[in-house]
C-alpha cells in the first residue's frame, strides 16, 4: 500500500516542491516526505484529509482502485464549518513556523548582543584600569619646597 501512496502522491505532487504540497495539503511537512518515501502512512483522519484536498478517492491513493474517483463520490459536502476549521488549522501551522523562524533569528540576536555587550565591557574595564592608573599617578604625592 505504501508502494502505491508513495507513487500516486508524488505524481500528485508535479512540479511543486514537497514544502508546498505538504502546506497545500495541510500536514507537517516531515510527515509528507514520509509519506512520499514510503516510510509511513498516514492515519486515517490525514488520509481522509488529503482525498477531500485534493479530490481524489482513498481507494485509488492506496493503489485498492484504478480511477482516481469513485463514483458518485461526493468529497465538497463536508459537515458545517469544515473549511473554516481545515482553514484556520493551515493558518495556525503557518503561523507557527513562522513564530519558530522569528524565534530562532531573535536567539540569533540576543547571542550577537552578549557577545558585543562582552566586548564592550571588556574595553570599558580596560579604559577604567587606564584611567585609575593615570589618576594614581597624579595623585603622587608632590615634593615640598
Amino acid at each position: 500500500m505504501e508502494r502505491f501512496l508513495s507513487a500516486r502522491l508524488n505524481s500528485l505532487r508535479g512540479k511543486r516542491t514537497k514544502s508546498a504540497f505538504s502546506k497545500l495539503l495541510g500536514i507537517p511537512y516531515t510527515s509528507y516526505c514520509d509519506y512520499e518515501k514510503g516510510i509511513r502512512s498516514p492515519d486515517s483522519q490525514t488520509l481522509t484529509a488529503i482525498c477531500r484536498t485534493l479530490d481524489i478517492s482513498a481507494d485509488w491513493l492506496l493503489g485498492l482502485s484504478a480511477t482516481p474517483t469513485a463514483p458518485g463520490l461526493i468529497l465538497h459536502e463536508e459537515p458545517a464549518g469544515y473549511e473554516t476549521v481545515k482553514t484556520a488549522e493551515t493558518v495556525f501551522h503557518e503561523r507557527a513556523i513562522c513564530a519558530e523562524a522569528k524565534a530562532a533569528q531573535l536567539q540569533e540576536e540576543i547571542k550577537r548582543l552578549r557577545a558585543m555587550h562582552k566586548e564592550e565591557v571588556a574595553t570599558l574595564r580596560e579604559l577604567l584600569q587606564d584611567l585609575t592608573k593615570a589618576l594614581s599617578q597624579q595623585k603622587a604625592p608632590r615634593e615640598k619646597p
